[in-house]
């Protein structure tokens, strides 16, 4: 049956009767479907001409890989980023675990001294001692003046450091004319924390 182009409603056939869909705005390839149906072919056998090239199909097959892969890259290199990050930070989680289980093991604490009494001195500035178990009660260190004495509890062993750095104090005066270099050291450091009452 012969066919007419409408290019209001698209293809009718050319006796009347019921419309195909319409087809809107195809220019040229409304133009090669007519022909066809017009020479009896398939309006849907598409000439060549129609084809996308191969050149052209391998140019945007190109493309689109290049910037697939691009993607990919990105995505690798921020996964990549993150887990260095993570990593880092695990190290330095366990870091701070063992750190706080060597706090833990030693259990040394530092105890501000404000007073001698009931010797005759006064002190200028607090004192720190810090205090951490042995193996058999606990050791309380001046590091500052590297004197140290133990008890059979904290409060033992600061009392007794306590009465310790009086007589190294007492001693270290009395002979003062005499001292090497470390003991004229700690002689030093201790005038700097205590003196005699008035």
């Amino acid at each position: 049956m012969p066919f007419t182009k409408n290019r209001i409603s698209g293809f009718v056939p050319g006796h009347g009767g019921s419309g195909y869909p319409p087809v809107w705005g195809f220019g040229r390839l409304e133009d090669e479907m007519v022909a066809s149906c017009e020479l009896g072919r398939d309006p849907f056998d598409l000439p060549s001409s129609f084809e996308q090239p191969a050149d052209t199909l391998q140019e945007n097959w190109a493309q689109q890989l290049g910037a697939a892969i691009d993607q990919l890259a990105g995505v690798v290199a921020a996964k990549r980023k993150e887990y260095l990050r993570l990593v880092q930070l695990e190290q330095d989680i366990n870091a701070l675990k063992t750190r706080v289980s060597q706090l833990e093991s030693s259990q040394s604490i530092i105890v501000p001294v404000t007073t001698l009494d009931p010797e005759p001195f006064q002190l200028l500035r607090d004192m720190q001692f810090v205090v951490r178990p042995t193996d058999d009660g606990y050791l309380a260190t001046l590091f500052d003046a590297n004197i140290g004495m133990t008890g059979d509890t904290r409060e033992e062993a600061v009392a007794n450091l306590k009465v310790l750095i009086v007589d190294i104090f007492d001693q270290l005066e009395q002979n003062e004319d005499k001292l090497g270099p470390e003991p004229a050291r700690q002689i030093a450091v201790l005038r700097s924390f205590m003196r005699r009452r008035q």
